[in-house]
């Protein structure tokens, strides 16, 4: 009874050529742009469940992006694709996406970034714009100490993280430029991925992300 209780709340097997479409357009772009799968080479399955996730079904061998059932447009269905898909490419690497604030943020300007290759611009604009109207945006020192809690059905982040993570990832990649950004993902420390850089980005990039020596060592 549990269990039937709990499947009722998911959709299997989504039968939508728009989505589909989307999905593996997003999944080869991020493999373009990140490296293969660092985990098992499993196939996806788009599922509608209650909340927004990537998880790894090993049970049926596969990962299932999960996206909320109650979306009514398509805008929404594709961000939502576009940010768990980059969960489903760059799951288990030891980069500098290991720190949640970096991870989140990466999935925020990589969706963006999809959204407006797509022509979907001015709801990309408007994410944006959400997000730094938000009251309750964190800054970079409260977004670092942030920690989510996983249920069975969501993970829960503090209130104004994925404000903060959004509006930083968008300010930090005017900073730096989307090659610089994809290289979060491969580098180990911030000290290699801040090499790269040019001297005169070097000083405002350490200021926004309130980079302390301890990190840079």
């Amino acid at each position: 009874m549990i269990l039937k209780k709990l499947l009722s709340l998911y959709k299997f097997d989504v039968k939508d050529d728009q989505l589909n479409e989307f999905a593996a357009y997003c999944f080869e772009t991020y493999v373009g742009w990140f490296g293969p799968q660092q985990g098992p080479q499993w196939p996806y399955e788009i599922v509608f469940g209650p909340s927004n996730m990537c998880l790894r079904n090993c049970i049926l061998r596969r990962y299932e992006i999960v996206i909320m059932k109650s979306y009514e447009t398509n805008k929404q269905k594709f961000a939502s694709i576009a940010h768990e898909m980059y969960h489903c490419v760059t799951k288990n690497r030891s980069s500098l996406i290991r720190f949640l604030w970096v991870d989140e943020m990466m999935a925020f300007v990589t969706s963006q970034r999809i959204l407006r290759q797509r022509g979907y611009h001015d709801y990309a604009d408007l994410r944006l714009k959400v997000a730094i109207e938000s009251p309750d945006c964190m800054d970079i020192l409260a977004l670092k100490k942030a920690k989510a809690r996983k249920t069975m059905f969501q993970i829960i982040y503090p209130d104004g993280f994925a404000a903060g993570v959004n509006t930083l990832g968008a300010e930090l990649e005017k900073l730096v430029g989307w090659e610089a950004m994809t290289r979060l993902i491969q580098c180990i420390s911030w000290k290699e991925w801040l090499y790269a850089l040019s001297a005169d980005v070097r000083p405002p990039v350490c200021q926004l992300l309130a980079l302390s020596e301890q990190e840079l060592g």
